[in-house]
């Protein structure tokens, strides 16, 4: 018999109690059934939390209503009268302290079982593991998330070791996306047994998820089975599954249809959901903000996967990094931001004023600032990355057709060009003789008539000089010994003025370079002739 809505939360919402396999085990030992009664009796630790929240909460606020509505689950789950306090968890996997990951399977009658999977959380390090590694990735990398790996690997467990006759995947914000996943990666003939699957206002997924073949069975196989319920903005985030029931749904009176950042943010909770006596969920619509939200994160998807990958990959380098360098590169970050804006002090008036205005809008009208003008700006990135991948897109395409018509146009060019420059060069040879008066003249006097062997006896000559000044150098350094101290200062001027000299070794060098280059032109031209 399929489940209720109601009884799929209530299966969603066990996922964030802290049971383990060590409380099953426990029981068991002692010859009780693990029922979720006997699990909580033996826990009440989490009836405290659960009163702390409700006792801290101000009375009648939307903290109050979402305590007030925990509490209520659980005394449903204690109580002897309740249905839900006979069901059974059989199995845990939790993973939550390394990738953040816990599932359970609950046996809600001897022949069925459902397999709960836990939403995102915030305290601690799980900020990190569910928000970052897990949520955040999907947007560009539907494929291949961690918590998602895990959750096959458990559908393949859960087959393996236990045959109940039906099964169904449940679960809350990252965990309703799990569930979708569970079901679509479960081994084919556990999915057979798959008659249900809540996806409760968690995200969808990435295009490059949905159009991967590797995943086509199992979307097919799960359509129809698939209920994905949406109330709040994380529910909007990405694309619906082909072939799920993707529906808006009322919440309680305190946060639907109200557009202050407190509702919008804060009903994502389950217990802001209602249901019909049958244990229905009850369709509603979709506000602006969340609608926004759901566009904008779907243009960016259709960015290309290196833009967003890129900055996936950066984001995760970030937080792999000891405490230490996290806080030395987010100071070096937030100081090279402050010297910019003190540096461009028109940057810096516009940001404090476009803070300060949204900051006033949201004092003086809540409702406006969430139902207007926050989708007006989302609504505007969204147009602005639209025309961004269009741009590319156009791009892309010309460039693939040009590329196209030159990869078909290209033997022909080549046979183009060699005629071409067959033709140039011939027609070259023939102008440069008929109309080049320097190439006739060459033809009839090869030889240029410059007298390069007198260059060659004047480098001579100059060497000969030099060498002779050396000499005479170095004589002159014999007679430091010789002569007396009168003398000595005579001689040292006289062996200043005495040495080789540089200027007659330039122009030695000068000659030496010009008989070359004459001789190395007289010898191109007798080539060119030739």
């Amino acid at each position: 018999m399929p489940h209720s809505d109601q009884d799929l939360f209530v299966a969603s919402q066990l996922a964030y109690y802290e049971i383990s396999d060590r409380d099953i085990s426990l029981l068991t030992k002692r010859g009780i059934e693990p029922t979720l009664a006997n699990i909580l009796k033996e826990k009440p630790e989490i009836k405290k939390t659960l009163e702390n929240k409700l006792a801290s909460a101000e009375p009648g606020s939307i903290e109050a209503t979402r305590a007030q509505g925990d509490m209520d689950l659980y005394n449903s789950f204690v109580s002897p009268n309740s249905q839900y306090s006979n069901w059974k968890v059989v199995d845990v996997n939790d993973d939550n302290n390394q990738s953040g990951f816990y599932g359970l399977l609950i046996e809600t009658s001897p022949n069925n079982a459902v397999v709960g999977f836990r939403g995102s959380e915030s305290h601690g390090n799980q900020f990190e593991k569910d928000w970052l590694n897990t949520d955040f990735k999907m947007i560009n990398e539907g494929v291949g998330v961690e918590q998602q790996r895990i959750a096959t690997e458990y559908m393949t467990y859960i087959n393996s070791h236990y045959n109940y006759d039906a099964y169904a995947t449940a679960g809350h914000s990252l965990g309703g996306n799990l569930s979708f996943y569970a079901a679509i990666t479960a081994p084919p003939e556990m999915r057979a047994k798959i008659l249900q699957a809540l996806n409760g206002d968690g995200p969808g997924f990435a295009e490059e998820f949905l159009t991967n073949p590797l995943f086509a069975q199992g979307i097919r196989d799960m359509a129809g089975k698939m209920d994905h319920y949406q109330w709040s903005l994380v529910g909007a985030i990405l694309s619906p599954v082909p072939g799920s029931n993707y529906m808006s749904l009322q919440t309680k009176g305190n946060v639907y249809g109200e557009y202050g950042l407190g509702p919008l943010t804060a009903k994502h909770s389950m217990t802001f959901v209602g249901f019909d006596e049958h244990g229905r969920v009850i369709r509603g619509e979709m506000d602006r903000f969340a609608e926004s939200i759901g566009r904008f994160t779907r243009e960016l998807d259709e960015l290309p996967s290196g833009v967003a990958n890129s900055f996936i990959h950066a984001v995760e380098g970030f937080m792999s990094l000891p405490d230490g360098q996290k806080k030395l590169l987010a100071g070096a970050f937030i100081a090279q931001v402050a010297i910019f804006l003190v540096t461009h002090p028109t940057v810096l008036i516009a940001t404090v004023l476009i803070a300060a205005t949204l900051a006033v809008v949201y004092w003086i009208n809540p409702e406006f600032f969430g139902e207007v003008l926050i989708p007006f700006i989302l609504d505007a990135l969204s147009f602005t990355a639209d025309m961004v991948q269009k741009l590319i897109d156009g791009v892309t395409t010309v460039i693939a057709a040009v590329l196209e018509g030159i990869e078909m146009a290209e033997e022909f060019i080549n046979q183009v060009i060699a005629k071409v420059v067959e033709v140039f060069t011939e027609f070259s040879s023939w102008a440069r003789k008929i109309f080049n008066p320097g190439y006739r003249y060459a033809s009839s006097h090869p030889y240029i008539k410059i007298d390069t062997q007198r260059l060659s006896e004047y480098a001579q000559r100059l060497s000969t000089v030099n060498r002779r000044l050396n000499s005479l150098d170095r004589r002159m350094d014999a007679l430091y010994s010789k002569v007396g101290l009168l003398d000595l200062w005579s001689l040292m001027q006289a062996d200043l003025m005495t040495g080789e000299s540089w200027r007659i070794n330039r122009c030695i060098n000068y000659l030496e370079e010009t008989l070359e280059d004459f001789e190395s032109a007289e010898r191109k031209i007798i080539n060119k002739l030739g």
